[in-house]
């Protein structure tokens, strides 16, 4: 017995464009925070120790070598903005020790610019 129909096929090619589109358009943006948060960590870590002695508990490390402004980088992979330092001591300055209060400089700095990270996200632009 033969069956009467219509067969509908749809062409996804615009909406794969318009997706590929937005998730470039996130990525692009995402990578203009990075750039903004990186370039905020690394002046704020950027008091010379040789003129203003070491940091105080709480405040955001002095630079004695340069060393931990060097290792800040930012990277985007899947819609995740990671900012960091490839430094093991600069998890220590961030939380602290038993022997050492924390100097945090990545967590303050990210709070400091959230707003204008989720504007930089929401706009498109910095």
């Amino acid at each position: 017995m033969a069956r009467n129909g219509v067969k509908v096929t749809w062409d996804y090619s615009v909406e794969r464009k318009f997706i590929k589109k937005l998730e470039d358009d996130i990525n692009e943006s995402m990578e203009i925070c990075g750039v903004v948060l990186r370039d905020e960590v690394v002046k704020n870590i950027s008091t010379p120790t040789r003129t203003h002695g070491p940091s105080l508990p709480g405040e955001f490390p002095h630079a004695d070598s340069g060393t931990l402004k060097k290792s800040i980088f930012w990277n985007v992979a899947n819609f995740v903005l990671t900012v960091g330092s490839t430094l093991k001591y600069a998890w220590f300055l961030e939380v602290g020790t038993s022997r050492m209060a924390p100097r945090p400089f990545l967590v303050p700095t990210f709070e400091k610019f959230r707003k204008k990270l989720r504007k930089i996200v929401e706009t498109g632009r910095s």
